[in-house]
């Protein structure tokens, strides 16, 4: 845990937000890279991540916020205070989503072709963007065993995290789930059957193991209990978007098909 990188003439640079604006500038250079290769305007692009990196910022903590509302109420400036962490991917990804539709709409471009485009970029984002969770404390694990080899304890007493005890790998097991995912994405873009298949694709991967590293995280959580079972906000919300890939594949899927391709010469 290093929650900040360095002081700079009395101003600290935290390393959260660097890892944050690290992740955004590869992405969107990744992002402009590929547009070009599927014959969209990089310009449209640059535009749109312009508007992805404000809706997501916004996003991200209005979820937060929204699901911890009571301490915000309490102190209200505290909504400023990004460097504490509290900026939930799932937010910041359905933001991101909204703007796109209503940029695509408005530009008169396929949505779906643009998201595939793009979809690789958010999860090598979210990978630096996971690393900077580790540096500062946040999206801790649960306490584990002494003995569990892959555990990692904080000791940097202004972090988030838990400290001085073992914890599980959380924010380094998000951070190589999304590089994962990227590098499937990343492997298999060349050859999507219909536009909207890789974000279907990512929507599907990120979800389950999404669902499944929640169970081992300890960071305060929103919850929605059903009986004896009790789930994270982040857990219906991937979920949602599980369900939301099988609709890609089931409505969109013989809609979006890919132009076939011109027989050689």
């Amino acid at each position: 845990m290093h929650p900040i990188l360095i002081h700079f003439f009395g101003l600290s640079i935290h390393s959260y937000g660097v890892m944050l604006a690290i992740g955004f500038m590869v992405g969107i250079s990744l992002a402009a890279k590929e547009s070009t290769r599927k014959g969209l305007d990089p310009e449209k692009i640059l535009n749109l991540t312009f508007w992805i990196l404000v809706s997501s910022i916004v996003g991200s903590r209005l979820f937060h916020c929204i699901v911890f509302y009571p301490q915000y109420l309490e102190d209200p400036l505290r909504v400023l205070k990004l460097w504490e962490g509290g900026l939930v991917f799932y937010g910041g990804f359905l933001g991101a989503v909204l703007a796109s539709i209503s940029y695509t709409r408005l530009q008169r471009i396929n949505f779906w072709q643009v998201a595939d485009a793009l979809i690789p970029s958010v999860m090598i984002g979210l990978m630096f963007g996971r690393i900077g969770c580790l540096l500062a404390g946040c999206c801790f694990g649960k306490v584990c065993s002494d003995h569990f080899p892959l555990g990692i304890t904080f000791h940097n007493p202004i972090g988030l995290g838990i400290k001085n005890v073992p914890l599980y790998p959380t924010q380094p097991l998000s951070a190589l789930n999304a590089l994962v995912i990227f590098t499937i994405l990343w492997l298999y873009r060349k050859r999507i059957r219909f536009h909207g298949e890789l974000l279907a694709i990512c929507l599907v991967l990120y979800s389950i193991s999404r669902f499944l590293i929640e169970f081992l995280r300890d960071d305060p959580r929103g919850f929605l209990s059903l009986g004896s079972l009790t789930f994270s906000e982040s857990q219906v919300v991937s979920v949602f978007l599980f369900l939301s890939a099988a609709w890609i594949l089931a409505w969109v899927r013989p809609r979006q098909k890919l132009p076939a391709a011109s027989p050689l010469k």
